[in-house]
């Protein structure tokens, strides 16, 4: 949800960029209506990160934001000054209009860098998540196969202790059927223990 909302402001502040270069470039008011537009969801998409700092506070996201923000301050002063200049016939100094613009460049290469700087930090964060999930998996399945070996030595218990109790029981009453069988008369006592009755 974070990179999502960083990758967002990420296209806003290029698409912005671009509409300040379309306009200090070809003069064009559809460029400045462009740009219109462009900084006003930037500034929405900023204010939605700024809002979201207060539940999960990221000091690099932070001071992104507002160095976007300073952006788009000297690119609506950028802007208001292309206009003017525009206004006036084109005839103006654009000497300062080029410094402008270059300044507002150079906010955006280290827009950019600090773009690069919380991508990482944020991707080595969900590596680090993914390391424990893994580790976590890993503990549940050696919990299973210790289960499983906790299970079969039950089952091997059980059968050592009652299938084993029961079948000695059965042997002793075959021998038992087995020997009235041969000589009716034949008598003998047994002795039954609580529990094999059977």
């Amino acid at each position: 949800d974070d990179l999502l909302e960083l990758n967002n402001l990420f296209v806003a502040v290029e698409n912005t960029n671009q509409a300040v270069y379309d306009y200090n470039l070809y003069l064009s008011p559809l460029s400045s209506e462009t740009y219109a537009q462009e900084s006003a969801e930037t500034r929405i998409i900023l204010k939605e990160i700024l809002d979201h700092m207060n539940v999960a506070y990221s000091r690099e996201v932070t001071d992104l934001c507002y160095i976007v923000d300073s952006y788009l301050d000297k690119s609506d002063l950028l802007i208001e000054a292309i206009s003017e200049f525009r206004a006036a016939g084109s005839s103006g100094d654009r000497a300062e209009l080029v410094d402008a613009y270059l300044e507002t460049q150079q906010l955006i290469t280290f827009i950019n860098q600090n773009f690069q700087e919380v991508y990482i930090d944020k991707l080595e964060t969900t590596q680090q998540i993914q390391h424990r999930i893994e580790w976590a998996q890993m503990m549940l399945n050696v919990l299973q196969i210790a289960m499983l070996v906790l299970a079969m030595a039950v089952s091997i218990f059980f059968y050592q202790r009652v299938v084993r109790g029961m079948s000695q029981s059965v042997n002793r009453l075959i021998d038992f059927a087995s020997g009235i069988t041969k000589d009716p008369a034949f008598q003998e006592h047994i002795h039954i223990d609580t529990g094999d009755e059977l």
